[in-house]
């Protein structure tokens, strides 16, 4: 994506998925301004458009942009793994830290900035969906196993079954969502919002609630312990 209101010659840049810099060449091209160019990581040479020597791993890989002429990273992204037909975007849009979303071919990443109504058993084991919307959504025994959800809204949706096992949860906002029968165990919940939620059978053995939010709206079945109680 070029941002800028000129063109950007590509000639001399490379991309690699790994520490050789000179992987693959960039033609005689440019990034026109304020516009995109599609590049395809599939090594698949023989199809029309840019297509690189060499494939991305969605389990997780790197990928590097390269400026020969000055010899420098001009930039550098390190991924973990990434569900099927997800994209992994700069919000906002070019400028922003990367996040999970439904991919904007060709277009403005914040096109698609949420999973709002989303509707279906997603495997987010390891993903990073910092600062991420997933509200309203139905995402009924979807696994989060160790996936990093730092400051994510999850109001309204719908997450029964759901395992959140070993994932970093801080800042989560759960409000009104229905975890019903779902496991937080050893995750990361510190100063979560729980306001309104439901999450009775839920498992939290050995999460850390620090200064997680309850109110009285809370129904969780906790109240021995000391949890759904306002603070």
């Amino acid at each position: 994506h070029n941002n800028t209101n000129s063109d950007i010659p590509l000639l001399g840049f490379y991309l690699s998925d790994n520490n050789n810099n000179l992987k693959w060449a960039f033609p005689d091209t440019f990034i026109a301004a304020n516009s995109y160019l599609i590049i395809w990581a599939d090594e698949n040479g023989s199809e029309t458009g840019l297509h690189t020597n060499f494939k991305l791993n969605g389990s997780g890989e790197q990928l590097v942009l390269y400026d020969s002429t000055n010899a420098i990273v001009v930039d550098e992204v390190i991924f973990s793994a990434i569900p099927a037909d997800m994209g992994y975007a700069r919000v906002p849009n070019g400028t922003g830290p990367f996040v999970i979303q439904y991919p904007t071919f060709n277009i403005n990443n914040e096109s698609s900035n949420n999973f709002n109504n989303f509707e279906i058993k997603v495997n987010f084991d390891k993903s990073m969906i910092m600062h991420s919307n997933l509200s309203n959504g139905n995402f009924a025994e979807s696994s989060f196993f160790r996936a990093n959800l730092y400051e994510a809204v999850l109001e309204g949706g719908n997450f029964e079954g759901a395992n959140f096992e070993s994932a970093n949860l801080t800042r989560v906002k759960f409000n009104g969502a229905s975890l019903i029968g779902v496991s937080f165990k050893n995750s990361n919940l510190m100063e979560a919002d729980f306001t309104a939620s439901n999450i009775l059978d839920a498992d939290f053995t050995g999460s850390n609630l620090n200064n997680a939010i309850w109110t009285d709206g809370t129904k969780c079945g906790l109240e021995s312990i000391g949890l759904c109680k306002k603070k």
